[in-house]
């Protein structure tokens, strides 16, 4: 297997899973996005493949299949930052509910026409009991 071979075959690769993704419209979850993390991580056969050309390479040959193994990594590193990045957004964005619940009384008791000295006397009672 040649240095084309290889091109020829992680091209191949990637257009059939690019072709299996676009058919779907459904936002992936969690599990899907660990998943490909995971492939990307075990996919190791064009390194070996790589290595096994090196050792009758010579010249040229040698520099452009170092090359190749060298962008196929960095793309690798691109797409598992990605991923995380959407592994990121699809976890359940959970805010401490005793400050949720002080922002819902201080968004109340911002709009409301009650005297200043009466909203800081409720704060402090919500406060003390949210403690």
């Amino acid at each position: 297997m040649n240095v084309k071979d290889i091109l020829n075959q992680t091209s191949q690769k990637e257009a059939v899973q690019e072709t299996a993704a676009a058919g779907t419209d459904a936002e992936p979850d969690m599990s899907y996005i660990i998943r490909k993390i995971d492939q990307i991580m075990d996919d190791s056969r064009y390194i070996r493949d790589a290595l096994g050309q090196l050792e009758h390479a010579e010249g040229d040959t040698t520099m452009a299949i170092s090359n190749v193994v060298e962008n196929r990594e960095r793309t690798n590193q691109c797409m598992i930052a990605l991923l995380q990045k959407m592994l990121e957004a699809t976890k359940p964005q959970t805010k401490d509910t005793g400050v949720t619940k002080l922002e819902i009384i201080q968004n109340l008791l911002s709009s409301s026409d009650m005297d200043d000295e009466y909203k800081c006397e409720i704060l402090t009672q919500v406060i003390q009991r949210i403690l």
